[in-house]
């Protein structure tokens, strides 16, 4: 069969097929009809449909054969389907039929099979206008010993091809895309990437490939998107979810006693802090020391508490909190002498840190000009050093200074193992 014509939905057509009855002989003929002399048939654009022709013959017919060994006849239907500018014909192939025949050739079907049917298609364009085509059926039958019989009257059934198209779009989603998270939450917003397509046309070309997609957190939707062919048919794509979606990390928030502080050594501090999420909620709040419990302020130094959260979702957020345990200390001052000590003499300093006896928390002891500039060692007579007196509580420490040091101002710098630098500046006679 050749191309058909493209002319809507296929058409399921359950013919009435036309039996074959024998006619005297002398009045040979052979015809085709649809659905018992049906003579209109309605095709919608971007489909096919599959016509039944009966076939009917009688009459005279050259042959070889007997009543005991019946002979067989090979039938042949032609077609074709015009319109203006457009024309599509075919053919459908040769069949053996069965027949009788008397010694004279009069044709008398057999009835098996019963009735003589074939069937063609004709396949409408999507884009092909509407309006009514002509189908022409011309069958031929014949037998090795006959030239065949033609239809002299070709049947002619009307084809409707309806105007507009009835049929939308067809559009696919796939599944939902995330990132997933713990018990049924995504940690992400979630997408469904969906294409659309259409015999006639899409209205949009953008709606041949699209996303839908979440916005925001909790149980949320996607959006919809409404898809249009040129022949104004709409389908909805969407909306999808309900989608349980926790994008944000928890949080976590010390409490203010030591957020971003320092506290003296032996003092008193409760280390508390909490967790929260707003969305999914906190499976787990865990800390390198429980909420509640106390800082260890035993000795100088940094102290670091950290502490983990966990949604629901299964988000994370980690946060440490530091916080430097210093001495208390009210020094470094001139112990005794005029307030502008005399340059060149010896100056003896002191200053306590709280009850912490241990001369090993001095690091460094340097002297430098008030006014900035480098810096030098602190220097001492002989053999003396740092000292701490247990009864007074007090460090005293003996600088010697240089003549040269009259008339200006000389800035003492204590290094202490806490981490803090303690100073002090002096001016000379």
């Amino acid at each position: 069969m050749s191309g058909p014509v493209r002319l809507g939905r296929a058409s399921a057509l359950a013919l009435a097929l036309v039996a074959f009855t024998a006619l005297p002989a002398g009045a040979a003929e052979v015809h085709a009809e649809i659905d018992a002399g049906a003579d209109d048939v309605t095709i919608e654009r971007g489909s096919t449909g599959t016509l039944a022709i009966a076939v009917t013959a009688s009459g005279d017919l050259s042959c070889f054969s007997t009543p005991a060994r019946p002979s067989t006849a090979r039938f042949k239907l032609n077609y074709v389907v015009t319109d203006a500018g457009t024309v599509a014909s075919g053919g459908v192939a040769s069949q053996l039929l069965s027949f009788w025949a008397t010694g004279d050739c009069t044709v008398t079907w057999s009835g098996a099979p019963d009735p003589q049917t074939v069937s063609i298609s004709i396949a409408v364009d999507p884009a092909a206008p509407s309006g009514t085509y002509a189908l022409a059926l011309t069958p031929t039958l014949s037998s090795p010993a006959s030239p065949g019989l033609t239809d002299a009257e070709p049947t002619v059934v009307t084809i409707a091809v309806p105007g507009g198209d009835a049929a939308p779009p067809s559009v696919s989603c796939g599944p939902p895309v995330g990132n997933a998270g713990a018990n049924g939450w995504f940690t992400s917003a979630v997408r469904h990437e969906c294409s659309a397509s259409d015999d006639v046309g899409l209205a949009d070309p953008s709606d041949a490939s699209f996303t839908l997609a979440t916005a925001g957190e909790g149980a949320v939707m996607t959006g919809a998107r409404a898809v249009s062919d040129l022949a104004g048919n709409t389908v909805d794509a969407g909306p999808f979810g309900p989608y349980a979606v926790d994008a944000s990390n928890p949080t976590v928030t010390f409490g203010r006693q030591v957020e971003g502080g320092s506290v003296t050594v032996g003092s008193d501090v409760t280390i508390e802090y909490a967790c929260w999420d707003a969305v999914s909620g906190i499976a787990t709040c865990a800390g390198s020391q429980p909420s509640g419990s106390a800082l260890d302020t035993s000795t100088a130094g940094e102290r670091a508490v950290t502490v983990t959260a966990t949604d629901v979702a299964g988000r994370s957020t980690t946060e440490t909190l530091r916080v430097a345990v210093v001495y208390q200390t009210d020094g470094p001052t001139v112990a005794s002498g005029p307030a502008h000590p005399k340059a060149g003499s010896t100056v003896q300093l002191s200053w306590s840190l709280g009850g912490v006896g241990d001369t090993a928390t001095m690091t460094a002891a340097t002297t430098a000009s008030c006014d900035g500039g480098p810096s030098s060692p602190l220097e001492s007579p002989g053999k003396s050093g740092l000292t701490y007196d247990q009864q007074s509580d007090t460090y005293k420490l003996l600088w010697q200074t240089s003549k040269g040091m009259a008339g200006s101002c000389v800035r003492v710098a204590l290094s202490l193992d806490d981490g803090t630098t303690q100073t002090l500046d002096v001016w000379f006679a």
